[in-house]
């Protein structure tokens, strides 16, 4: 594979399918890796809460478990793309900590730089027109649509530049190196499947959100649709922080640690699957996923 192939939105999000199918167990470690880290990091959570309800103490403790959480977001990320890209390394579940994560975790905090000044870049350059279209004192219908139009562009501008450079990601993988440029040379011509899948995923993942969150939360769902009573939702969440460890606590980190797996197996799907067909000699690398 590699080189001449058209990308569509339908075989990247499918990217996700065939991890899940050809390695279901590797994604349940994932996922039980997940469960463990938001676990914690609720424990912990609550801990804080009972011993002093101000949370004026227990700060750094909190800090260290989400600094472990945020940490394993791109190990897990790594596997999941090195089960694509070279499914005969024999790591357990893909797991690893060494370069190839540490490259990951150095791509992503440049990733979001570059996210950064885009948005900056594209909001400077608007920001005129936006001052003229609300500078008045009621704005008609007309100006109205313009000012949500420049909001959209403000949002996909910086969003198409992500999914221009994405490839890098999986390019860790295939080249250990970061490599930009071949990331956004890989990517022209591909830029808007690329881009529409990742969406799509997004979007399936906040659906699955809100389907977690009504089962899970009802106060809290119902406020997102009935005006936000932040006072109920608020309190539902303070009574999940200092109630009990129970079936449903359980079931709601379950639920979330599987949501949470899901994005990084459809991400990671979707990236290596566009590698795979757009990047030369890769065919040794990933004949077992052929």
């Amino acid at each position: 594979m590699g080189g001449a192939a058209k990308l569509n939105v339908g075989t990247l999000v499918g990217g996700g399918i065939v991890l899940l199918r050809r390695r279901p167990g590797a994604v349940l470690v994932w996922m039980l890796i997940n469960l463990a880290c938001l676990a914690g990091l609720e424990l912990m959570s609550r801990q804080i809460w009972r011993t002093d309800p101000s949370g004026e103490t227990g700060g750094f403790s909190y800090f260290l478990v989400a600094l472990v959480l945020a940490l394993m977001l791109p190990v897990l990320f790594t596997a999941a793309l090195r089960a694509m890209l070279r499914p005969r390394e024999v790591e357990f579940a893909s797991l690893d900590v060494g370069m190839d994560e540490l490259r990951v975790i150095g791509l992503g905090l440049l990733v979001s730089i570059i996210w950064s000044v885009a948005g900056g870049i594209v909001g400077f350059i608007t920001a005129p027109l936006t001052f003229a279209l609300s500078s008045g004192s009621e704005p008609g219908t007309g100006a109205a649509v313009v000012m949500v139009v420049v909001a959209l562009i403000r949002l996909l501008i910086p969003c198409l530049v992500l999914a221009s450079i994405s490839l890098a990601f999986p390019l860790v993988l295939i080249r250990r190196r970061i490599l930009l440029d071949e990331a956004w040379r890989l990517s022209e011509g591909h830029v808007w499947p690329l881009f529409l899948a990742y969406l799509g995923v997004a979007a399936g993942l906040t659906l699955v959100g809100f389907a977690i969150l009504a089962v899970i939360d009802w106060p809290a769902f119902a406020g997102l649709f009935n005006g936000g009573n932040s006072d109920v939702a608020g309190l539902a969440q303070l009574i999940q922080i200092a109630g009990p460890v129970d079936a449903m606590t359980i079931v709601r980190w379950t639920l979330n640690a599987a949501q949470t797996t899901l994005g990084i197996v459809f991400m990671a799907g979707a990236m290596a699957t566009a590698a795979r067909m757009l990047v030369p000699d890769t065919d040794q690398l990933t004949d077992t996923f052929s």
